[in-house]
């Protein structure tokens, strides 16, 4: 799903919304004390991850133990810990405004589709099985909005989901390029929310949103505007609940 909400220490700033976090909900500051301060909103929070003894001997304390070994894949991070050259510090959230480290595939040429369909799949919906499907016709210049509840014999909504910006284009055909595999991260996710990429007939592409591994931020941008164009709509939808804040 930049898009991003990665802070650094010289221009701390995690108000800018992500396809893995946007819309969380802010809300009044508060602290739990001087050894563990707690927030409900990150927004120009600074904060620093405590230093502790990593369970694997890494080289580093600020990178974690997984069944692979030692990987920055699942390292916490936050305004005042960056990540390694070449990753990201994102998904900073409450009540410790920490997050993980995040390598951005970067940019390559994919050819221009006249269609396209990015879909998310929320499995924690409370009707199990929601895809919100975002189908963009470059050629007519129109975006359809179709919400889909697939565990109860294929209950569809459809709306009009309005004019599609030609500029977009480019930003979305870059995962065009891509393949399932470079998007993998099976073992670090943040979330499991899944997306799901298809350009014309071709095989779609999926990755999970918050993986260790995300797409581009050329392609993140405009995955953004398309999945705030629908949003309203699937939010009104009769069968269930939109569980993202774009």
């Amino acid at each position: 799903m930049a898009l991003s909400a990665c802070v650094t220490p010289s221009q701390p700033d995690a108000s800018q919304e992500s396809v893995l976090d946007a819309g969380f909900d802010g809300g009044r500051e508060f602290d739990a004390g001087p050894a563990r301060p707690v927030f409900a909103s990150c927004e120009g929070v600074v904060v620093g991850v405590p230093v502790s003894g990593n369970p694997c001997d890494c080289v580093s304390s600020r990178q974690s133990c997984t069944i692979l070994g030692c990987t920055w894949d699942c390292a916490v991070c936050s305004t005042l810990s960056p990540c390694p050259t070449g990753w990201e510090c994102e998904v900073i959230l409450p009540p410790y405004c920490e997050g993980r480290c995040r390598r951005r595939i970067p940019p390559c040429s994919g050819t221009i589709s006249q269609r396209v369909e990015l879909t998310l799949v929320a499995p924690d919906c409370r009707i199990t099985g929601c895809r919100f499907r975002h189908v963009l016709d470059f050629d007519a210049g129109v975006m359809t909005c179709i919400a889909e509840d697939a565990s109860d014999g294929g209950f569809r909504q459809t709306a009009h989901g309005g004019a599609l910006s030609p500029d977009l284009s480019s930003g979305i055909a870059e995962l065009r390029c891509r393949s399932t595999a470079e998007l993998d991260g099976l073992y670090c996710v943040t979330s499991v929310a899944e997306a799901v990429a298809q350009f014309d007939d071709e095989a779609p592409i999926t990755w999970i949103l918050g993986s260790a591994a995300g797409p581009s931020q050329s392609f993140d941008a405009a995955a953004l505007q398309v999945f705030r164009q629908c949003s309203e709509i699937f939010r009104g939808w009769d069968a269930g609940v939109y569980p993202f804040r774009f």
